[in-house]
């Protein structure tokens, strides 16, 4: 779960690393060290040294709001511009995981902090700073065992290269129980870093959007043209075979990076028209970083329906007062030249109410 999350990083990192860092108080990294709610009170102290960040939000696949009460998973982070010096490390980024029960009690929480050197070479850098040793747990990450008694480095506190690129780590204080979060309430990213000054924004609106495509109508379109920032400056292409006017004519967008909505990756948008079958059909969705399978049980999860065959979108008994059905001219598929996945929609244009709109007209092509 969430491991493309990072992936803004990779991007960010390589065209920032070279810049000078910009230099933190020591006290951020031991707030963080010590696991403790204070923590974000001295980040929101200390936010002017952080420099202007990029915004972006996931969840779960597995999330979803119908059916008996659960967890569903979300992920917040902020991407520095630049590497910013704290007790000696280049700290790249902010990020907070959480779970919250369906009765909106937050379950338990993960802070982490994105370091831009590898494992090894961070913990090295904590013992000569701390005093303290860290040696490797059974769950592969580096914890101290003198935490404990030392009270500078809580027991949670942990250096880890999970889901992290290569070369990369991160500071993470992890798995703090309900007793903890019964009276606490995390505090939304913006409240930590204000507004995101960097772009691409992340979706206003992820939900309505999904929901429009799965509806297959064409309020899509102007909630897609609306979300523009999301996507950033993208490429266009466009493919007509043979230069054939009865041959399909596909675009296809390519975005800036990976947008993230449902706990998918949205890594672009096709829109084709077929006139080959003597009648004018028209398709327009999004391309994903997963296959087809890992789409149909995140559209089932999230609409409480399943697909049957010869019936079509049905809802589940669990979730008929909450539930949904996509539209029937809506399918998933996969890309497999591409290994991609295919969220679309798929209608004859006589049974379409609105003109297809130009992708130029939806997207941004330069860069803001």
């Amino acid at each position: 779960m969430f491991r493309s999350f990072i992936a803004a990083l990779v991007a960010f990192v390589a065209l920032n690393f070279a810049a000078p860092a910009l230099a933190a108080p020591e006290r951020l990294l031991d707030a963080l060290l010590s696991c403790k709610p204070e923590f974000f009170s001295v980040l929101k102290e200390e936010r002017a040294a952080l420099g202007p960040v990029r915004i972006d939000l996931d969840e779960g696949e597995s999330n979803s709001p119908h059916g008996p009460p659960r967890e569903n998973y979300y992920k917040q982070m902020a991407i520095f511009a630049k590497p910013i010096a704290m007790g000696g490390l280049p700290i790249i980024g902010y990020s907070q995981d959480y779970s919250v029960r369906k009765d909106e009690a937050l379950s338990w929480y993960n802070l982490w902090l994105h370091v831009a050197w590898p494992r090894d070479k961070v913990v090295q850098a904590l013992e000569a700073r701390t005093g303290i040793t860290f040696e490797e747990s059974r769950y592969y990450d580096w914890r101290s065992n003198e935490a404990r008694e030392d009270g500078r480095v809580s027991p949670e506190f942990a250096v880890s290269e999970m889901d992290t690129p290569e070369g990369q780590s991160i500071l993470v204080c992890d798995s703090v129980g309900t007793s903890d979060t019964e009276v606490f309430r995390l505090p939304d990213i913006t409240e930590l870093f204000g507004a995101p000054e960097l772009r691409p924004l992340p979706l206003a609106d992820a939900d309505r959007l999904m929901k429009a495509l799965l509806s297959c109508t064409p309020e899509f379109f102007k909630l897609l043209k609306a979300e523009q920032e999301a996507f950033g400056a993208v490429q266009l292409s466009r493919i007509s075979r043979w230069g054939n006017s009865n041959e399909p004519i596909e675009t296809r967008v390519k975005f800036q990076s990976i947008v993230h909505a449902w706990g998918l990756d949205l890594t672009g948008y096709v829109q084709r028209v077929d006139r080959s079958a003597g009648k004018e059909k028209i398709s327009w969705g999004f391309e994903t970083a997963e296959w087809a399978a890992r789409l149909w049980h995140t559209i089932g999860r999230r609409t409480g329906s399943t697909y049957v065959d010869g019936h079509g979108w049905m809802l589940d008994l669990p979730t008929e007062e909450t539930g949904y059905a996509p539209s029937q001219y809506f399918s998933i598929g996969d890309v497999a030249s591409q290994e991609r996945g295919f969220l679309f929609c798929s209608v004859n244009s006589d049974d379409f109410t609105a003109a297809l709109p130009e992708p130029s007209d939806l997207f941004l092509t330069g860069a803001r």
